[in-house]
């Protein structure tokens, strides 16, 4: 996480929990932090003042309808074309894999079901040696911060 993404997380006595971004608050519908996926990796927010990318540190992608905005850590991949001029690897990156795997995958969804299906469909296209019961028992879950949605999960492949 860089040192410049701050982001505290409050309750209020209605029942809404609030986040406040570097300064901007919003209503946080959905929010995921783990030292050991680099900190924040997840926000699902909303409010009158869009949260944009700026607002984050490096490597952040924000999706935004209406008031609602997903922002999603993005950190260390390694992106490349699947074809076409710029398609080739970078020497020494063993494509498509990542430059520099993470140390744990993130997960996250909007129900446990599409968090766990998500596994399932990367262990089967990535990692089909590994057994899938395993993998999940292994997970670590990380809970919602707004405490809404399902547990995230850290997966280690």
């Amino acid at each position: 996480m860089s040192d410049n993404l701050i982001i505290e997380v409050q309750k209020t006595g209605d029942g809404r929990t609030l986040a406040t971004v570097n300064g901007k608050l919003y209503t946080l519908l959905a929010g995921y932090d783990d030292s050991r996926a680099g900190g924040w990796f997840f926000l699902a927010v909303a409010g009158r003042t869009p949260l944009k990318a700026e607002d984050l540190a490096e490597h952040w992608q924000v999706v935004r309808s209406g008031p609602v905005t997903l922002a999603f850590a993005q950190r260390p991949f390694s992106y490349h074309l699947a074809q076409g001029e710029g398609s080739e690897p970078p020497y020494g990156c063993d494509w498509p894999r990542l430059k520099a795997p993470p140390y744990h995958y993130t997960f996250v969804g909007p129900t446990p079901e599409a968090v766990e299906t998500q596994v399932l469909l990367a262990l089967e296209q990535y990692r089909p040696d590994l057994a899938p019961d395993e993998v999940l028992e292994r997970a670590i879950r990380v809970p919602d911060e707004a405490g809404r949605g399902p547990d995230a999960l850290l997966i280690q492949m």
